[in-house]
């Protein structure tokens, strides 16, 4: 069966860690495919940057990203992949080390590409956690049996269990 929506992580699945190149392969993989793509993936980094600054200690907080550095590196793969509609983004790193912040409304903008960005820093929405998996779901009205999560880690794949979203390692995908 065809799916009617891929869901793709995005570090060690299309690109390579922290940076916009993409990974061999993915885009013939993607365009034979012909569906459409969203990234969902956690970038606990923009939580630890706040963390560090409410701190004070803006020298380690320089050596996560912020918002700015993510989307534009969001905006660089999907320009390689113009196959994705949107990108999902969990920013809570994951561990009650680091608060969260008051305020912390979803951001939800178009980027230049023409792609939806929704980042959020709900904790339910940081996989193994399926929030965002569900979210990406009801945005493109696909029911979660649909779909398939294409990862590369064992949080990845749990998300898509905890859907029943079938899933392919990207080991599996290559």
């Amino acid at each position: 069966m065809k799916p009617k929506l891929l869901l793709c992580d995005l570090d060690g699945t299309l690109a390579v860690k922290w940076e916009p190149e993409l990974l061999g392969g993915r885009l013939a993989e993607l365009k034979r495919l012909n569906v459409p793509v969203a990234i969902v993936t956690n970038q606990g980094g923009i939580h630890a940057r706040y963390a560090w600054e409410k701190r004070g200690q803006m020298d380690r907080a320089e050596d996560y990203p912020t918002l700015s550095t993510i989307t534009q590196r969001l905006t660089a793969v999907i320009r390689q992949l113009s196959l994705i509609q949107r990108a999902y983004v969990a920013f809570y790193v994951g561990h009650d080390d680091y608060p969260l912040p008051k305020e912390r409304e979803d951001v939800v903008r178009t980027l230049a590409t023409g792609a939806l960005f929704h980042g959020s820093w709900a904790p339910e929405w940081r996989k193994p956690n399926p929030g965002m998996l569900l979210q990406a779901c009801r945005d493109f009205g696909v029911l979660p049996a649909d779909a398939i999560m294409v990862g590369d880690s064992e949080d990845d794949r749990n998300a898509a269990a905890a859907l029943n979203v079938p899933f392919i390692s990207v080991g599996e995908a290559a």
